[in-house]
């Protein structure tokens, strides 16, 4: 009796672009942070006919990372912990953001007009 080995499951051919968060995944970033990117105009549209980023560019975004990174991240709203912390280096303060951290993680921490039944973090 002779046995063949299983035919080989078919593959899938390799995909050349990629959508909004596959580029996002493969660059190593936040879907929120290649939003801000798209928004502010950092990161440029797609440029394949489907709306979708092709292989080339996403390679040049890799690339330009280490550049590009830095302005992402100025893009993110300042919370009140980051303000605290530019209030710190500004006025020399040093206990600005242990103030802030500590005012965090109080209970009781409520936006206004919130019902007082609900706690939010203040970060």
């Amino acid at each position: 009796m002779t046995t063949t080995a299983p035919a080989p499951a078919p593959t899938k051919p390799k995909r050349t672009d990629h959508g909004p968060y596959q580029s996002a995944d493969i660059l190593g970033i936040s879907n929120y942070l290649w939003d801000l990117g798209r928004e502010s105009g950092l990161i440029p549209g797609p440029d394949t006919p489907g709306r979708r980023w092709s292989d080339g560019l996403v390679d040049e975004l890799r690339a330009a990372l280490p550049d590009l990174l830095p302005q992402l991240d100025a893009l993110r709203p300042l919370g009140a912990c980051r303000i605290a912390e530019t209030l710190r280096q500004v006025t020399g303060l040093s206990d600005v953001t242990a103030d802030c951290r500590r005012s965090a993680n109080s209970p009781g921490q409520t936006p206004d007009n919130s019902p007082p039944s609900r706690v939010w973090p203040v970060i």
